[in-house]
């Protein structure tokens, strides 16, 4: 069974991912993006300073991941995220989907575009 849930905001809601079985993010427009340390009982708001709207979201291990948006946008957490920092992206095409395996990671977005990462490790 679904059961509704407060997200706490009013802006469109584009993304879920769960990192694990109690932590969790949302993204959405207006720069949105919302996280649960408790499998979805309760979200709150990441302080982002973007105001974008934000689309796909992947995480490679539980402290690193990526969220990507319009413009280009690609933000990335080292620490489970709690903190964010912003990547160039070398694109100002709007990305709406990331997914990572290991340490390749694609994007995709807006006019057919597919971005590739790779970080060696």
């Amino acid at each position: 069974n679904w059961y509704p849930q407060r997200s706490g905001v009013s802006e469109d809601l584009n993304r879920v991912y769960m990192v694990s079985e109690e932590r969790g993010l949302i993204t959405g427009d207006k720069g949105t993006l919302l996280e649960t340390e408790n499998g979805g009982a309760t979200w709150a708001r990441v302080s982002l300073r973007v105001s974008e709207p934000l689309f796909g979201v992947s995480f490679t291990d539980k402290k690193t991941g990526w969220v990507v948006g319009y413009g280009g946008r690609i933000i990335r957490t080292y620490d489970g995220g709690h903190n964010w920092v912003e990547q160039s992206s070398g694109t100002r095409a709007d990305l709406f989907a990331v997914s990572f395996h290991k340490n390749r990671g694609y994007a995709i977005g807006r006019d057919g575009i597919v971005m590739r990462y790779y970080e060696r490790r």
